[in-house]
């Protein structure tokens, strides 16, 4: 039985020209859907072994909140994600969209095709992460407040003081 995969195109065409035959081999035994942005629909159409275009119907970027008409109901086997650098770094909008779609595998293809699969487990850990990094900044900058500003108008008077004397 053929698995099925949906590839999400957030990265240029001319990267996905060398990444999609190497996704290919390496997942054989998988029947592929390409969604992309509407303005690439047709240039999408040129690619070999792709089943279905989706046409990602909104003009910004990638978004969790966006629902995406033309998706099967039935879940993928994996939802591909590709990137335009080695680490993924800069593609938390596309990493949180894909996680919208029903898929057994998530897995990022990175500029040299590397597959990286990630879990829910790893994703939900990476969005408590966040989430804790954004606390303890903002902790650190109410304490910081609370000794710098007494301090400042301290120096702020101290020096109105000394300008008044002269």
């Amino acid at each position: 039985m053929l698995k099925r995969a949906l590839i999400i195109r957030s990265a240029s065409f001319q990267q996905l020209d060398r990444n999609l035959p190497e996704i290919q081999q390496q997942m054989p035994g998988y029947v592929f859907d390409l969604l992309t942005h509407e303005h690439g629909v047709k240039l999408a159409e040129k690619y070999e072994g792709i089943n279905k275009i989706i046409p990602y119907s909104y003009k910004q970027s990638f978004n969790r909140k966006l629902k995406v008409n033309g998706l099967p109901s039935k879940p993928y086997d994996a939802v591909i994600y590709v990137v335009t650098n080695m680490t993924g770094v800069g593609f938390w909008n596309v990493l949180q969209f894909a996680f919208t779609i029903p898929a057994n595998h998530y897995i990022q293809c990175n500029m040299h095709t590397e597959l990286k699969t990630m879990t829910k487990a790893q994703f939900y850990k990476g969005v408590f992460f966040k989430w804790m990094q954004r606390f303890i900044s903002l902790i650190t900058t109410g304490l910081c407040s609370i000794l710098v500003i007494p301090y400042l108008f301290f120096k702020f008077f101290q020096i109105r003081s000394e300008l008044s004397e002269e």
